[in-house]
């Protein structure tokens, strides 16, 4: 006798990627190998027993693969990359909807290099490079292919709630630029956290704008980063006996915690 549990749960999706990953082996088969694919929709995933235990979420998945940029007379030719995926979601959840994101290294089965998505400091979701064991098992024609799966339900919560408006500063900001040497493992968003809880509210901005790796120069297994960070007053212009002390405590605790050290 069929199990209907069984049945339904054959023609329901628990995920998006690898309808996404047929949709990329078909591109690259018919001669498009440099494209972006992504999708909406629900799937319905396994909590609990019987059918009461089966619960539809919706999630938005995409992929990139290929060439971000071809080569031409103007530009060189470069691959997209875990940098560009990190780059196209924070410009949706920063960009547009004013929310923090993160990423954390965790591990997911679905990605051989896999970060979990953050929003607001809740895990939502992963990225990552595509499992090379996923591809074979699927008999995909695919290499080097980055993507990304997120359930929108915490997020569409995140947005129903009350939303506060901070007036604008009518202060100038003051530009800083800081060049930390650390181990190679080291997560930039760690640091940056730091900067922030360091900042005295003072750090409005800060994001790693460089990153140089030279084990003759800075020494082998470290990279020399170096962080924007922009500072700003709500009531009074900073000068620079207000932003020094900062930045002093800022290195000393990074040297603490990261092993971190300015770049001489």
């Amino acid at each position: 006798m069929v199990n209907p549990l069984n049945q339904e749960m054959g023609f329901l999706r628990t995920a998006l990627l690898p309808g996404l990953m047929k949709a990329a082996d078909y591109n690259i088969k018919h001669g498009t190998h440099d494209f972006r694919l992504f999708e909406l929709s629900q799937v319905h995933i396994y909590q609990g027993e019987g059918l009461d235990g089966i619960k539809e979420q919706k999630h938005l998945a995409g992929i990139i693969c290929g060439q971000e940029q071809v080569e031409s007379v103007h530009s060189r030719a470069s691959d997209e990359d875990l940098y560009n995926m990190k780059g196209y979601l924070s410009g949706v959840f920063e960009n547009k909807y004013s929310m923090r994101m993160d990423l954390d290294r965790k591990e997911h089965p679905g990605f051989d290099y896999s970060q979990g998505i953050m929003i607001n400091r809740q895990t939502v979701g992963a990225m990552g490079r595509l499992s090379r064991d996923w591809i074979d098992s699927m008999d995909l024609d695919l290499d080097t292919v980055i993507g990304f799966e997120i359930n929108l339900g915490p997020i569409m919560n995140m947005l129903h709630r009350k939303k506060v408006f901070k007036p604008i500063s009518a202060y100038p900001v003051i530009p800083r630029d800081l060049n930390l040497v650390m181990p190679q493992e080291q997560e930039v968003g760690a640091v940056i956290d730091l900067f922030f809880k360091k900042g005295k509210k003072l750090v409005v901005d800060a994001k790693p704008v460089n990153i140089f790796i030279d084990p003759e120069s800075i020494g082998a297994g470290m990279k020399s980063v170096t962080f924007s960070i922009t500072f700003q007053h709500t009531s009074k212009t900073l000068e620079d006996k207000d932003v020094t002390p900062v930045i002093k405590e800022i290195i000393r605790s990074a040297e603490k915690e990261f092993l971190a050290k300015l770049r001489a």
